[in-house]
């Protein structure tokens, strides 16, 4: 289950729900050669994989940057409202903090301070207790 985005959705909501997944899932979601990814095979995806719908993954977005994400993948660019520039720095800035910072769990003091910083960035607050909102699986 993923968080259904509209354009509604706010940048708020989807930080707050990313923190959530990152912080139930607690580590990185690794493919072969020891790669940051989307998903993987084993239930873990990233801090953008974990917003893109079963329906619309599809295996050949792995070692796609969010640029080419945006420009080949239209869907998937649609849905995660990656036009809006403001949406797509946050999207770059929360996979960076799974590819670059998530390495030692999100207890990690570099993990957190990451955390505070883009929500300085872009306006947000840091949930004390992270909250999945509620899901939505029939899209």
């Amino acid at each position: 289950m993923t968080l259904t985005i509209t354009e509604q959705t706010t940048n708020q909501e989807i930080f707050d729900y990313v923190l959530a997944h990152l912080k139930m899932q607690n580590a990185r979601a690794m493919g072969d050669p020891g790669m940051c990814v989307y998903k993987n095979g084993e239930g873990k995806s990233c801090a953008i994989g974990c917003l893109i719908p079963d329906d619309l993954y599809t295996i050949s977005i792995e070692g796609k940057g969010l640029t080419e994400l945006k420009e080949r993948f239209p869907k998937i660019s649609k849905y995660l409202g990656l036009d809006n520039p403001e949406r797509f720095r946050l999207f770059k800035n929360l996979r960076g903090l799974h590819d670059d910072y998530l390495r030692d769990g999100c207890n990690d003091k570099d993990f957190i301070e990451m955390v505070h910083s883009i929500a300085k960035w872009h306006k947000l607050k840091v949930p004390s207790q992270p909250q999945p909102l509620s899901q939505d699986s029939s899209t």
